[in-house]
């Protein structure tokens, strides 16, 4: 039987979510609002501001435990959905698209001394850009091929090629794709 490291770890996950963002709880719990302002509060001010915020500080006593509740539900539904987003990446599509990005990242920074450089270059970006289409068309959503042939209305760059405005396009064309990827990678919604 497989150790289900994935569920445990989700599971503390989950716990430390709520602990980290209902600890507000425990400290209205531990503090009795009533005892603090009879004790520590209501001897500095005057008589009759003293009665004047007596029943309000009575109604948060009474109200503790529900303001507990709400501070937990709400930590645990925060948490739920943080914990929900995280077991839903599958560690393989990310093990993928990095792979992916640091072969666009290579091709971005190869040097190109002739033409057959820069036609080795572009046979490489081609099969590149099939083999990536073609991957994630088969192990994303629909809306993941849509955010990688995402291509917006911007000036190209000048690279500073050296070889000529032909690699400057390329580059141009493989860098689009390259910073599309890394939207894939880093955007949760994209999964």
């Amino acid at each position: 039987m497989k150790f289900p490291t994935r569920f445990l770890l989700s599971c503390w996950r989950f716990t430390w979510g709520v602990a980290r963002r209902a600890w507000i709880a425990l400290v209205w719990w531990i503090l009795d609002s009533q005892d603090i302002y009879s004790k520590m509060i209501s001897p500095l001010l005057s008589t009759k501001w003293a009665e004047f915020f007596a029943p309000w500080i009575g109604y948060l006593g009474i109200s503790t435990p529900y303001v507990i509740v709400v501070i937990v539900a709400l930590a645990t539904f925060l948490t739920y959905y943080e914990v929900e987003r995280e077991v839903h990446r599958d560690p393989k599509i990310t093990r993928k698209l990095k792979q992916v990005y640091e072969v666009s990242g290579e091709m971005l920074k190869r040097q190109i001394r002739e033409q057959a450089d820069l036609s080795q270059l572009e046979q490489d970006w081609k099969k590149w850009f099939g083999d990536t289409y073609k991957w994630i068309a088969e192990n994303m959503e629909q809306a993941s091929l849509d955010r990688f042939l995402y291509s917006r209305n911007q000036l190209p760059y000048n690279h500073g090629s050296p070889f000529d405005r032909a690699h400057n396009q390329l580059l141009n064309g493989i860098s689009l794709y390259h910073e599309n990827v890394q939207a894939l990678i880093e955007h949760d919604r994209w999964r």
